[in-house]
C-alpha cells in the first residue's frame, strides 16, 4: 500500500506534530507518529495524553491503511531529505514501512496501531472564528500566568465568555501578584457564559501557530485550536484544567479615574532605569516614589554595600508623596509587551499600578 507526499508539505506538518510527541510515557506506542490513509486523505497525529495534534492533508492514493512510526527519528530524518517526493510503503503482511526520497530508503517496523490513544475531533462542536490578533493577544497576558504548575488555576489562561457583554471574550491571567486581561468579540451560537482554563505548557503551543478557529465541546472537557492553508489543516487539542478560577473581576471591571490621576512616563526612559535598578539590587527589588513631577527609583538591599537612585519626570504633580516597593523584574515583564511610547497608568490606593488600554488591562500589586 503506497502513497506519495510533496516533502514541503509533510515537513509542515512534522512540524506541528513533533512538540506533541510523549517523552517520557509508559506506553511506547506514544513516541510514534500515527499515519492514516482514508479517501485520498493523509491525517496525521500525535500526543502525549495531555495534548494531541492532528494533521491532514490530500494525498492520490485509493487505499485505506494505518502504521505508526518513531516520531523522534523521522522529525531528525524529515529535515536531511534532499528530493522533492517522499514515498511510503506499507505493508500488511510485515507490518513493515518503507520511506524512500530519491536514492535514500528507510524501513521501519510499525507499531501496533490498535494501542495508540483514539484521537477524534468530534463533529458536535460549537466552533468560533478567531481574531487575527488572537495570537498577539495571547503574547499579551501569557505573561501574567503562574510558574507554579502545582497551582492548576494560576498556571492557566483563563477564557471567560459572556461574563458582562454578550459575545465578548475575556483572556485572564494572573499570578495573584499581576493581572492581565485582553478582551476581543465573538458570534456565538451560545448565550451562556462559559469559562475554561487552558493550561501553560497547552497555551505555549497555541502561541506557536495561528489558528484560525476555537472549537469546544458542550462539557468543556476539552477545547480545540484549527488552522488552515492550502497545503493541509492542523488541529491541536488540550485536555482543559479541572479547578476553579479566582475572582478577580473586581480589579477588571473598576472604574479607577476618579479615585486617582493617570501618570504617563516615557517607556525608554523607565525601561532602561529598571535595567540599571535590577544591577545594583540583590533580589530585583526597587522603591519607588512619586512626588511633584517627579518619580526616583531607588535600591533595595539587604546588606547596604552599593546604593543607586535615579530620578524621571512624570507629567502630573501629585500632592502627596507615594511610596512603594515593587519586582522590577515584574514592570520589565509587562513593558516587553508594550508598544506604545508613552507609558500610562494609575496608583490605586497605594496597593496597585493600573495599565489600562483598549480592551486591555493589567494590573500590578506593589508593597508599601
Amino acid at each position: 500500500m503506497i502513497f506519495q507526499i510533496n516533502k514541503d508539505t509533510l515537513k509542515k506538518g512534522v512540524s506541528k506534530l513533533k512538540n506533541t510527541l510523549a517523552k517520557d510515557s509508559p506506553r511506547p506506542i506514544t513516541k510514534h507518529f500515527l499515519f492514516e490513509v482514508k479517501d485520498k486523505t493523509l491525517t496525521m497525529k500525535s500526543t502525549n495524553n495531555s495534548v494531541s495534534s492532528v494533521w491532514t492533508t490530500k494525498v492520490d492514493s485509493e487505499d485505506s491503511f494505518a502504521f505508526t512510526i518513531p516520531g523522534d527519528t523521522f522529525t531528525s530524518l524529515i529535515s536531511t531529505l534532499e528530493h522533492d517526493v517522499v514515498t511510503f510503503d506499507y505493508s500488511t503482511a510485515t507490518k513493515d514501512v518503507k520511506v524512500t526520497c530519491g536514492k535514500y530508503t528507510w524501513d521501519a517496523s510499525s507499531g501496533d496501531v490498535t494501542e495508540f490513544p483514539n484521537i477524534t475531533v468530534p463533529e458536535d462542536l460549537e466552533e468560533v472564528i478567531l481574531p487575527t490578533e488572537f495570537q498577539n493577544l495571547l503574547r499579551s497576558v501569557s505573561f501574567s500566568i503562574s510558574n507554579d504548575v502545582t497551582k492548576m488555576d494560576l498556571s492557566s489562561l483563563c477564557v471567560d465568555i459572556n461574563r458582562d457583554k454578550e459575545g465578548q471574550v475575556n483572556l485572564l491571567s494572573t499570578d495573584r501578584i499581576r493581572l492581565s486581561c485582553a478582551s476581543f468579540n465573538l458570534v456565538l451560537a451560545s448565550k451562556n457564559h462559559i469559562r475554561f482554563l487552558i493550561p501553560r505548557a497547552s497555551l505555549s503551543e497555541v502561541i506557536k501557530f495561528e489558528p484560525t478557529k476555537m472549537s469546544f465541546d458542550k462539557d468543556l472537557r476539552k477545547v480545540y485550536f484549527t488552522q488552515e492553508d492550502p497545503t493541509g489543516t492542523y488541529t491541536f487539542q488540550t485536555v482543559l484544567a479541572n479547578t476553579v478560577y479566582p475572582d478577580i473581576y473586581t480589579y477588571l471591571n473598576g472604574d479607577f479615574s476618579k479615585e486617582s490621576e493617570l501618570i504617563q512616563i516615557q517607556k525608554q526612559d523607565l525601561l532602561r532605569a529598571l535595567k540599571r535598578t535590577i544591577i545594583t539590587s540583590d533580589k530585583n527589588i526597587g522603591r519607588f516614589t512619586f512626588n511633584r513631577g517627579n518619580l526616583s527609583i531607588a535600591t533595595l538591599n539587604e546588606i547596604n554595600t552599593s546604593k543607586s537612585k535615579e530620578f524621571l519626570e512624570i507629567n502630573y504633580n501629585l500632592d502627596n508623596e507615594i511610596t512603594f516597593s515593587l519586582n522590577v523584574n515584574h514592570l520589565i515583564d509587562y513593558l516587553s509587551q508594550e508598544t506604545l511610547d508613552v507609558i500610562s497608568f494609575r496608583i490605586v490606593g497605594g496597593k496597585c499600578l493600573v495599565f489600562d488600554k483598549a480592551n486591555y488591562r493589567h494590573v500590578l500589586s506593589v508593597n508599601p
